[in-house]
């Protein structure tokens, strides 16, 4: 974490994170406690949790906020990585869902560039309510993300609690409820961290992942192939973090709070 977070420090007891990621990055560095309590997730209860994606096609789902950094959602590599594997294959789609893009001109450029005629990918880039996207990620089968650093993963652990196949990089807080048996995790190697959008200004010792995109091609082919895995893994994935990030640890910890 960058020095200069940790100012507000001395105006706190104790601080929360929701991941272990999140955690190892300030309890060294902080005289206070720092404890993991993971995101809780309440699936809303109008949201049919046995919607499937039509099976005869892998429909893919990436999602990032532009004031998030687009360069460390990394959009490009979803968008690359499914170019790639698939090309204009008619048994294959990919939504793209944006907000706050128009603030980064020079991202929807290169975005729209590596697209460039695919008319099986699509692009929504405007805020939907809250139930608008639990219905998108409802519609989809495949969520994929290839970021440099997730804090926690939340749209991720959203779409394992609907059943649907995760394939993510495997590094940072969505390590904490994505394993290899409830989801596709990709490799990666760390690189220095430089965001040419400035929302975070690199420090000497920042380092974050770059995704292995031979790796989320051969996983995207290999879903298409077979269908079934995409099942399976989203079963397993739903049980897995429904039952992990039911809220208990949330519970607990504001239970052991002085009265």
């Amino acid at each position: 974490a960058p020095q200069d977070w940790f100012s507000i420090a001395s105006h706190l007891d104790e601080i929360w994170t929701p991941s272990d990621f999140v955690t190892s990055s300030f309890e060294n560095r902080l005289s206070i406690p720092v404890k993991t309590v993971p995101i809780p997730l309440y699936v809303p209860e109008h949201c049919d949790l046995e919607q499937r994606a039509e099976n005869s096609v892998v429909k893919c789902l990436a999602m990032a906020d532009g004031r998030s950094s687009f360069h460390r959602k990394n959009l490009i590599s979803a968008a690359r990585i499914f170019v790639r594997a698939f090309d204009t294959r008619s048994d294959a789609e990919m939504t793209i869902k944006l907000r706050n893009a128009d603030e980064f001109p020079g991202f929807e450029s290169e975005l729209k560039s590596v697209i460039g005629g695919h008319d099986n990918v699509s692009i929504i880039n405007q805020s939907i309510s809250n139930s608008d996207r639990w219905r998108l990620i409802s519609e989809h089968n495949v969520a994929l993300s290839t970021h440099r650093a997730e804090g926690f993963g939340l749209h991720l652990a959203e779409a394992m609690a609907l059943g649907k196949c995760a394939v993510a990089t495997g590094w940072s807080g969505n390590t904490g409820f994505m394993t290899d048996s409830n989801s596709m995790l990709l490799p990666y190697s760390l690189e220095p961290v430089i965001d040419p959008y400035g929302i975070y200004q690199a420090c000497d010792h920042m380092r974050w992942a770059k995704v292995d995109e031979d790796a989320g091609i051969e996983a995207l082919r290999r879903l298409n192939k077979d269908r079934d895995l995409i099942q399976t893994v989203g079963a397993r994935a739903r049980q897995d973090v429904i039952s992990s990030l039911s809220g208990d640890t949330l519970e607990n910890a504001v239970a052991g709070l002085p009265s």
